[in-house]
């Protein structure tokens, strides 16, 4: 990228990329961007859905907690050498106030991290906020302030589309975090996405693939008896081949089948792999595997990711600029490694 990193000029780029990449739109599942305007303006304008990487989010609210009662400290008491028995407590219970944020935050930057943990994770830390907790002057307001942050920050996050649909398709969590009424517009993104996704998969099938299911129904046809004699045509008539049922309407179909999933135990929240558990019951739920595999691929924070390019930074830098040639092969073979792109799902 060159020039003025406008909204309107990333926008362009951004488009470029998914062209060059033979992308269209409608596989973006989830741009994973930081807080910038130029960005979050950039992926409105290309119409890309896009969420805040949680895991800096985060950190905003602790650092700029933790620069205020540091400045309002030093400013009232000036410089010191050796803290006092209040200075230390007042540390004690500023570490013991943070710490839930510094677990949530390393969590979310585990590289098998999803999105689906975002919204408990940030449901636990209002209430760990807002429980009681130490009376040292100043950590009340900064627990408050914390609070109120958290509220302003993931205000939008229950009318995030991906983030209703990872939390409940991830079998740690279900539909529990929720009220009823976001869990009701949760059972209702379901359905919409499943529509979406059963569109695509038939759009995507190949003519010769028609083809070969074609050839396959009329040959298991050709093999099937047929009704010997008049009362066995009317049976027929009546119960189609082998007594099938009319197959029930899609919607209800995937209605039932998603409740039947609440309704089950929840998995382990440390242990559980929710990708794992749904590949052992992709074929019990063949209608929810693929919006599991759709929602819980998107990582909550760019941690990973920022991580690959220092290591190529890092090598790069060893190298020096006189094998650069070399250096963008090694590159290149890394982020082919670890991204995918252009992935059917």
């Amino acid at each position: 990228m060159s020039g003025s990193h406008t909204g309107e000029y990333i926008s362009k780029v951004f488009l470029s990329m998914l062209k060059h990449w033979d992308i269209t739109h409608n596989r973006v599942v989830l741009v994973l961007r930081d807080s910038g305007a130029n960005m979050i303006k950039g992926l409105r304008l290309a119409e890309i859905p896009d969420l805040s990487c949680s895991a800096h989010t985060l950190q905003l609210v602790r650092m700029l907690e933790q620069k205020r009662a540091l400045n309002i400290y030093a400013g009232e008491h000036g410089k010191f050498t050796t803290p006092n028995a209040d200075q230390w407590a007042l540390v004690s219970n500023l570490t013991e106030t943070l710490g839930p944020i510094e677990q949530v935050t390393f969590e979310m930057s585990k590289a098998e991290a999803s999105i689906s943990c975002i919204i408990p994770s940030i449901a636990v830390l209002k209430m760990v906020l807002q429980a009681e907790g130490p009376t040292t002057r100043g950590i009340k307001s900064l627990r408050e302030t914390m609070f109120q942050s958290l509220e302003k920050r993931f205000l939008k996050m229950e009318k995030t589309k991906c983030l209703v649909l990872a939390t409940p398709l991830d079998p740690r969590y279900k539909g529990q975090i929720f009220a009823m009424e976001t869990l009701s517009k949760a059972k209702d993104w379901v359905i919409e996405e499943h529509a979406i996704v059963s569109e695509q998969c038939k759009t995507a099938t190949t003519g010769v693939q028609e083809a070969n299911l074609k050839r396959i129904r009329v040959e298991e046809e050709e093999e099937q008896p047929g009704p010997s004699g008049l009362l066995e045509q009317m049976y027929a008539n009546i119960l189609g081949a082998h007594g099938e049922t009319p197959e029930e309407n899609d919607e209800q179909q995937i209605t039932e089948q998603l409740d039947q999933y609440l309704r089950e135990p929840l998995i382990d929240r440390q242990t559980g792999l929710p990708l794992e558990w749904w590949k052992q019951n992709a074929t019990r739920l063949y209608l929810l595997a693929p919006l599991a595999r759709k929602f819980l691929c998107p990582p909550p924070s760019s941690v990973p990711s920022e991580r690959i390019f220092s290591e190529i930074g890092i090598i790069y830098d060893r190298r020096g600029a006189g094998s650069q040639d070399s250096m963008q092969r090694i590159c290149v073979s890394c982020i082919t490694t670890c991204l995918f792109l252009n992935w059917e799902y």
